[in-house]
C-alpha cells in the first residue's frame, strides 16, 4: 500500500522540475520474516512485519518524526545511486532493499546485509535510521 501513497495524499506540493523523495521504504528480510520500514517527509513512519504485526502512528512521537524526516534527507542525497522501478517484489534473503517514492516515480537500490553490517557502503546510515525507528517503536510498546 505504501507504494501507492502520492504527494497529494500527503498534502505535499512538489514541483516536477526536480525529482524529490517524499517516502522511503526499507525491506529487510530477517530469517523467515520481513520487516518493512516506511517513512514519509511528513514525519510519519511505520513498521510492518510479514507475520502481520505492525507499528503505526509514528507521527505522534517526536523521536520517530525526526528520524523519518532525517531518512528523507538522507534518501534525497542517495537518489542518484538508485534506478527507476515498477517491480515491488521483496528482496531475497541477505539483501536489504531501499525504495524511494518520488514525484517522478519509484526508485530502488539493493545492498547486501553484510556490506551494511560491516559499514562498507554509503547506505549504512540510512539503514541505521530505519533500525532506530524499530527501536523507538519497541521502546514505546514496552512502556505501555
Amino acid at each position: 500500500m505504501a507504494f501507492k501513497v502520492t504527494p497529494v495524499d500527503l498534502e505535499l506540493n512538489l514541483p516536477l522540475v526536480n525529482t524529490t523523495v517524499y517516502g522511503v521504504l526499507i525491506d529487510w528480510p530477517i530469517q523467515t520474516n520481513v520487516a518493512t520500514i516506511v517513512a514519509f517527509s511528513t514525519g510519519d513512519a511505520s513498521v510492518y512485519l510479514k507475520s502481520g504485526q505492525m507499528f503505526i502512528g509514528g507521527f505522534a512521537y517526536p523521536a520517530i518524526q525526526n528520524l523519518a524526516k532525517e531518512m528523507i534527507v538522507s534518501a534525497q542525497k542517495l537518489l542518484s545511486e538508485t534506478i527507476r522501478t515498477e517491480n515491488f517484489a521483496l528482496p531475497d534473503s541477505g539483501i536489504i532493499q531501499f525504495s524511494f517514492l518520488t514525484n517522478n516515480g519509484i526508485f530502488v537500490h539493493q545492498e547486501t546485509e553484510e556490506s551494511i553490517d560491516e559499514n562498507q557502503t554509503q547506505w549504512t546510515p540510512l539503514f541505521l535510521k530505519g533500525n532506530q525507528i524499530i527501536t523507538e517503536y519497541r521502546s514505546i510498546t514496552q512502556n505501555k
